[in-house]
Parts: structure tokens; C-alpha cells; sequence
């Protein structure tokens, strides 16, 4: 999926760029070309009539909200896999006492706010699509990793 999402990126930030004006040829330098250039070796800044920006970008765009639809949907997944990881250290903080309990109640509690924040940003990823998908992709990767470190770590805790 890495791929297909990388792809949709790198359609979507340059039909996004042709959208906003930007053309893919450079501008005509001025008449004073510097030496051994000439103003009518410039390219022709006008963009090929035959190219439909506005479909292509539509196209790169339908692409990064399908990436993202599949990437939220995995995610739905994993979230639903930590859900019972967190449900098992619950039971197993259950049968524990004293400190050690308190201990990893407030790990669980910690868990369950780091995933509920990891949530509210896959929930926003939509929002961000058409500007940045590949940075907030990395940023939820990163989020993930972090939280699947936090509940590995406390699971190693309880088995310690």
C-alpha cells in the first residue's frame, strides 16, 4: 500500500500545482537572455491545450482519497487489534494489587489517551489530503509506532 499511496501523492502535489497556475514548462526569460542565448530559444510558457488540468488534478485527488480511505481502513483494523491488547492488560491489571496495580491502571489510562489521539488524527487525515498527504502519513506512522511501542511495553511489563 506504501507504493500506491506514494503514488497517488506524487500525482496529486503536481496536478495540485498545475491547478493553482503552475505550469510544468519554465517562464520565457526577458529579452536580455545573458550570452549566447537568444529570446527566441526560451520555451513557450503556454501550457498544452490538449492537457485537461482540472481532470488530471480531479484524478490525482479521487487517488489520494482513495489511498487514504485504505489507510484509514487498516488502521481501523490495528485500532480494533490494540483495542483487545489494552482489554487483555486490563484483565490482567485486574487480578494484580497494590502498586503494581496502580501502576499499570494509570498505563492503561495513558494508552487509552494516546490511542484516543491517534484516532482523532486519523479521523482529521481527510482534511489534510489535498495539501500534505505524504507528511501526515508519516506523522500517523509515526503515532502508530509510538503507541504499538507503549502497549508492548507495558504487556513486557506484566510478563517481567
Amino acid at each position: 500500500m506504501r507504493n500506491r499511496t506514494t503514488d497517488a501523492a506524487m500525482l496529486l502535489i503536481p496536478a495540485m500545482l498545475l491547478g493553482a497556475g503552475c505550469s510544468e514548462q519554465p517562464p520565457a526569460l526577458p529579452e536580455d537572455t545573458g550570452p549566447g542565448m537568444m529570446a527566441e530559444d526560451t520555451p513557450d510558457p503556454t501550457p498544452d491545450p490538449g492537457i485537461d488540468f482540472a481532470a488530471e488534478q480531479a484524478a490525482a485527488e479521487a487517488e489520494a482519497r482513495a489511498a487514504i480511505a485504505d489507510y484509514q481502513s487498516d488502521m481501523q483494523a490495528g485500532i480494533e487489534e490494540l483495542n483487545a491488547q489494552i482489554d487483555g492488560l486490563r484483565e490482567r491489571a485486574s487480578e494484580m494489587t497494590g502498586v503494581a496495580r496502580a501502576e499499570m491502571d494509570t498505563t492503561i489510562v495513558e494508552l487509552e489517551v494516546q490511542r484516543d489521539a491517534f484516532i482523532h488524527r486519523l479521523e482529521r487525515v481527510a482534511e489534510y489530503a489535498a495539501v500534505a498527504w505524504d507528511d501526515v502519513r508519516r506523522g500517523l506512522d509515526e503515532a502508530w509506532d509510538d503507541l504499538a511501542r507503549s502497549v508492548r511495553a507495558a504487556e513486557e511489563r506484566l510478563d517481567d
